[in-house]
């Protein structure tokens, strides 16, 4: 893994940007997540054993339906007490 300055053809953009903006699609799956340059596969593999029981994955999203601006709310817990995240659609994209 090289780090992530080490890719030039890197960038930040907005999801329905690069595609057809869906919240969850037609199902969630385990098989869904793909780990790209961001070393965050600690997230993403706890992301992916949630994602067995989908119905799990739609009670964190407050916001249920894709909308245009592209924000959407979050349920998390920080020492057992739900909060409210809020996250928008713009990631990091790479290109060789």
């Amino acid at each position: 893994m090289y780090p992530l300055s080490s890719y030039v053809n890197n960038e930040f953009a907005r999801l329905s940007v690069k595609y057809t903006p869906t919240l969850f699609g037609s199902t969630i799956s385990p098989n869904d997540i793909n780990q790209g340059v961001a070393s965050d596969c600690y997230a993403l593999a706890s992301t992916a054993a949630i994602a067995y029981r989908p119905d799990r994955i739609k009670n964190i999203f407050i916001t249920q339906t894709y909308n245009k601006e592209g924000i959407f709310a979050l349920k998390m817990y920080v020492r057992g007490k739900p909060i409210v995240v809020t996250v928008d659609e713009v990631m990091p994209f790479y290109y060789p």
